[in-house]
């Protein structure tokens, strides 16, 4: 890739691949992007380049939209399970807004509703999330609901997941719903996500 120069606003702007030579001989102050890890330098020399612990504006995925309503709660598409024990998705999201860069922090709200089409059936469900394309991480063990019944129930769970996680650092990323139900028909589970729902990152 061919290193180019960003108009400036304190000393000179650029950015590049890691791969690529920094400048030599710029303006004092000046910042370089590495584009593909996402690390900003900074030039107090116009020479030498020191890695800046820079952190990106905090922004904000929703999970859920859709037409309005008066009360202002939106779902997803039911899903239902069909085998007994077996991992059905419910709603899977790739998030990415044009940047790249490393994980700094995760802070997550996510809700769903569930339900079993019988009285005795136990559902679970887990959430997940990967950097893009990558192999999935569990946001927490399986929660499982005993005997759930046929009415559904609102999950939630949050937190904050900080940077250095195996296969989760890096964005853009991957989140989904998973379920469970322990029952065939007519013992499924059937879940759905609420709009509340959303993954805010903070990249640098």
């Amino acid at each position: 890739m061919t290193v180019r120069k960003i108009p400036p606003s304190v000393g000179e702007s650029y950015e590049g691949l890691s791969t690529d030579a920094k400048p030599t001989v710029v303006v004092i102050n000046s910042t370089f992007r590495e584009i593909d890890t996402g690390i900003w330098y900074l030039t107090p020399n116009g020479t030498d380049w020191y890695a800046q612990n820079k952190i990106i504006r905090p922004f904000t995925h929703h999970l859920v939209g859709g037409n309005l309503t008066e009360e202002g709660i939106q779902w997803s598409a039911e899903v239902s399970t069909v085998d007994a024990d077996t991992d059905y998705i419910v709603l899977e999201l790739t998030m990415d807004n044009g940047q790249v860069g490393r994980l700094h922090e995760l802070d997550l709200g996510l809700t769903l509703a569930i339900k079993a089409g019988s009285a005795t059936a136990d559902v679970k469900y887990k959430w997940q999330a990967r950097n893009k394309d990558g192999t999935w991480v569990d946001l927490h063990d399986y929660i499982t609901k005993v005997d759930i019944g046929t009415s559904y129930i609102e999950c939630a769970v949050s937190g904050y997941r900080i940077e250095g996680i195996t296969n989760l650092d890096k964005y853009p990323i991957d989140v989904r719903l998973v379920i469970q139900s322990n029952e065939t028909t007519p013992g499924v589970a059937t879940a759905k996500v609420k709009n509340s729902s959303y993954v805010k990152v903070e990249v640098k």
